[in-house]
């Protein structure tokens, strides 16, 4: 995730965090739908965690962009307060669901019950049908969009009033 901030922030100013953001979750559902097919070899999950991990950098590195160009600037710390909550919450329920999953299929193995391969391949696909179900989305995120050359005379002329 760390290797992609300077790729995000690059495509985040050419083409905007909404088009980062959906890049991001395309990349998820992408490394999901593979994790439900190549699961066999550690190489593969190693490579496929990587593909979401590139996914999720790109994704959460869109949000706050997005979040401060929807909200009034005196909103802005409360806003991303609440995007910091929901995505705390979106990861306790995610977590609560795979746990659900995982268990509700289980084989034993040494006197242990483990999750079986058809309980992880399902985990991949629901992972993959929220990530798909995110880009739909995201494409209805509404963007306010500020060229550099309209905002320039705003700053010059806050500069010259000393803000």
């Amino acid at each position: 995730m760390m290797l992609l901030s300077p790729l995000a922030g690059r495509l985040s100013t050419r083409h905007g965090p909404k088009v980062t953001l959906i890049a991001g979750l395309a990349i998820i559902t992408a490394g999901y739908t593979l994790a439900s097919f190549f699961m066999s070899e550690v190489w593969e999950l190693v490579l496929l965690s990587a593909i979401n991990g590139a996914g999720v950098g790109l994704a959460y590195a869109a949000m706050p962009a997005l979040i401060m160009s929807a909200v009034p600037s005196t909103e802005s710390a409360a806003a991303n307060g609440l995007n910091t909550l929901m995505r705390s919450i979106g990861t306790s329920v995610s977590s609560a669901v795979l746990a659900v999953l995982l268990t509700s299929m289980t084989r034993d193995a040494g006197g242990f019950q483990v999750p079986t391969e058809q309980a992880f391949r399902l985990s991949f696909v629901v992972g993959a049908g929220v990530a798909a179900l995110g880009v739909m989305v995201a494409f209805f995120i509404p963007v306010k969009k500020y060229e550099v050359e309209e905002v320039r005379p705003r700053v010059r002329q806050l500069i010259e009033e000393g803000f």
